[in-house]
């Protein structure tokens, strides 16, 4: 048990660095040539979708975990997850004022369906998965995906009326809903897997590497990209491949990574709610006040960000040996408990 927690927990950092390293490079050398842009341009869609199916993932062992509980009840489980849903909305539209490309806000949305879908089997997961990211073809092919986008800028114009808003938060934004959801929903189905058994491990390595070989090979074919802008049916299906991948290799570094650094990671991972707040208001903070965010070159943006990801790394350990849970984390729970 205590390796699985570990594991996941180490996938959630190798999504974090993941994470700092695209937002890094789109504010402070988006489309600036260069060879040091091309971890962004890898990573970029493909971290956020492993931190959302983590969160499928976690949904569903701690549902697991709160049902086996003398006395608890689905219902009072369900309004758990409500108000994390509801904290989740409102801090992510809070943040959104420093950070447009915010992702917290569509969280509370992913996490208002879990609750919904708490009882539900895993094939009916994938069957809404699948209607998901259907959906958001249906809409990539007959309407207007491009609408309120200044795509040059990456700014979204019209946000705060009724269609723009609609829009971004189901179609068009950076993680709209649809497809997004089908990240989450697929998370909830593979956390009820027996993660403990290296069977799941090898499958788990091995479907990814055959979904991220159809995702792309399909893309090429059809003269389309892996990119998550728009997020075309080969974006969510790579995008899964990757994170079956990456937690695989997770599992694999827990048990062969040296101890110091598999706790550093280990606790990085539990800390991701306050990175994720942080890497925006302390990291590129630091930047904008010494050097201003740019436009830089690439390499700067790289550096910066596996700078801030090593800072990260030692805080999270020490904090945590000192005071437990992160701040932010401690925070969310005392709000939401």
């Amino acid at each position: 048990m205590a390796a699985r927690i570990q594991a996941f927990d180490v996938a959630r950092a190798i999504a974090l660095i993941g994470m700092v390293i695209v937002n890094y490079h789109v504010t402070m050398s988006y489309d600036q040539p260069g060879g040091w842009g091309i971890p962004a341009g890898l990573l970029s869609g493909r971290a956020a979708a492993l931190f959302v199916i983590l969160a499928g993932i976690g949904t569903s062992l701690a549902s697991e975990r709160a049902l086996a509980a003398p006395g608890h009840s689905l219902s009072a489980h369900r309004r758990g997850l409500l108000r994390r849903a509801a904290f989740l909305w409102f801090a992510g539209w809070a943040f959104f004022i420093v950070w447009p490309a915010d992702i917290l806000h569509y969280y509370g949305v992913f996490l208002l369906v879990g609750a919904a879908a708490l009882r539900a089997s895993s094939k009916a997961l994938i069957v809404l998965a699948v209607i998901a990211v259907a959906t958001s073809s249906i809409f990539l092919l007959c309407g207007d995906y491009v609408a309120h986008w200044d795509l040059l800028a990456l700014e979204y114009q019209h946000l705060w009326t009724v269609d723009g808003f609609m829009r971004n938060l189901l179609l068009n934004g950076f993680h709209p809903v649809f497809p997004w959801v089908g990240f989450f929903l697929v998370g909830m189905a593979l956390g009820r897997l027996d993660w403990n058994a290296q069977r799941t491990r090898r499958l788990c390595v091995a479907w990814g590497a055959f979904l991220f070989l159809i995702a792309k090979t399909g893309a090429v074919a059809a003269g389309a990209t892996l990119s998550p802008m728009p997020p075309t049916p080969f974006f969510i299906v790579g995008g899964i491949g990757t994170a079956l991948m990456s937690i695989g290799a997770s599992f694999l570094l827990v048990q062969h990574l040296p101890s110091a650094l598999r706790q550093r990671l280990s606790a990085t991972g539990r800390f991701a709610f306050t990175h994720y707040l942080a890497h925006v208001l302390v990291g590129l903070g630091v930047v904008e006040e010494f050097w201003g965010l740019g436009p830089h070159t690439p390499q700067f943006s790289l550096l910066a960000a596996l700078a801030y990801a090593t800072l990260a790394v030692e805080v999270s350990w020490q904090w945590q040996k000192r005071w437990g849970a992160g701040p932010v984390e401690r925070f969310f729970r005392k709000v939401t408990s």
